[in-house]
């Protein structure tokens, strides 16, 4: 039975074409759940965006023009993989009800007319496997988030112990560089996970972010200001590099096709993510700006709401300090959505 300690019903979203059939469902079952309604897939896709948090089930009709309903499930299963996904279909279409449910689409098929009782048992079956997954995505996430804390924080230390053997001017401007980078960190993501962290041993994980801070550290010292914002402006497609004042330099990187992570791309380093080229450059930019005294500002073009700007010479360099920096960020990260 639907789990009557869940902090919230489960919320039900019911695709059909005929406009009865809406009514007809929400008639039968609107007192026991919040049911909304949409009469395409288009209009469910956009219901889903805006309210997917109300929703855990989600039911479609068939024989929907524009869209099968069991194409329109395939969709929700992409774009929000823990929704629970029924259909219901006549019996003319019952086997591409049996397909879809091999294919792994859909939860269950229910075939039309449906019966109230018949059809209410299912959704009960349907919410508490829906409670399910959320319980196991809530110890999931709990997980993620200490392993993700522990990643981040042997990289850290290590970076910060390493620092120290080299030169008092190298070692303050490096960590005012990854303080730089630590505290332009968005709040709107969380530090992806290095590839395969949920699999390998503890030591495995030492190992390779002792390679890391050994392969970093290596690069120093770094090459001058205007050496090092060039090699990384071509490493970024159509990237440009403007210098408004002497204070400031500002690098332009259009948007790209397929190129919607580049914070990520870019902070990799101070989030504990994967290493990429570009944030190896970006660390070494930032540690000849300190340097220099100067700031970098990263923009998607004129009308950027939210260029990253990153200032080395205002950015704590005590370590203590940067591990509390560190601390913060990871108060805001969305761990949800690793």
């Amino acid at each position: 039975m639907l789990n009557e300690s869940s902090p919230q019903p489960c919320g039900i979203l019911y695709v059909d074409d005929e406009e009865m059939a809406l009514k007809y469902f929400h008639r039968a079952y609107g007192a026991q759940y919040p049911v909304l309604t949409a009469s395409s897939a288009d209009e469910a896709l956009q219901r889903l965006e805006s309210d997917a948090a109300d929703v855990g089930i989600v039911i479609s009709d068939q024989r929907m023009p524009g869209m099968l309903g069991s194409d329109f499930l395939a969709l929700v299963r992409q774009r929000h993989p823990n929704k629970v996904r029924i259909l219901t279909t006549a019996y003319s279409d019952l086997q591409s009800a049996i397909n879809a449910v091999n294919k792994g689409h859909i939860y269950q098929y229910v075939v039309k007319p449906w019966e109230i009782p018949e059809l209410g048992m299912i959704l009960r079956r349907a919410a508490d496997y829906h409670h399910v997954l959320a319980e196991r995505d809530t110890l999931l996430r709990a997980k993620m988030t200490v392993l993700q804390r522990l990643i981040c924080g042997d990289r850290l230390r290590g970076l910060l112990l390493g620092s120290q053997t080299l030169p008092a001017a190298e070692a303050l401007a490096f960590r005012q560089a990854l303080g730089a980078m630590i505290l332009a960190l968005p709040g709107d993501f969380p530090p992806a996970p290095a590839e395969g962290p949920a699999t390998e041993p503890a030591g495995h994980l030492l190992r390779r972010e002792y390679e890391t801070c050994t392969h970093l550290l290596g690069s120093f010292p770094p090459p001058p200001a205007a050496e090092a914002l060039e090699n990384l402006r071509a490493a970024l497609p159509a990237a440009s590099l403007d210098n408004p004042d002497p204070d400031l330099h500002r690098l332009l990187v259009p948007p790209a096709a397929g190129d919607d992570d580049l914070p990520r791309r870019l902070l990799g380093l101070a989030s504990g993510g994967p290493v990429t080229a570009e944030s190896r450059l970006l660390l070494l930019a930032l540690s000849a700006l300190a340097g220099a005294g100067a700031r970098l500002e990263i923009t998607r073009g004129p009308q950027d709401p939210a260029p990253l700007l990153l200032d080395p010479g205002q950015t704590p360099a005590d370590p203590a300090e940067l591990i509390d920096a560190l601390s913060e960020k990871f108060a805001q990260f969305d761990i949800a959505r690793l």
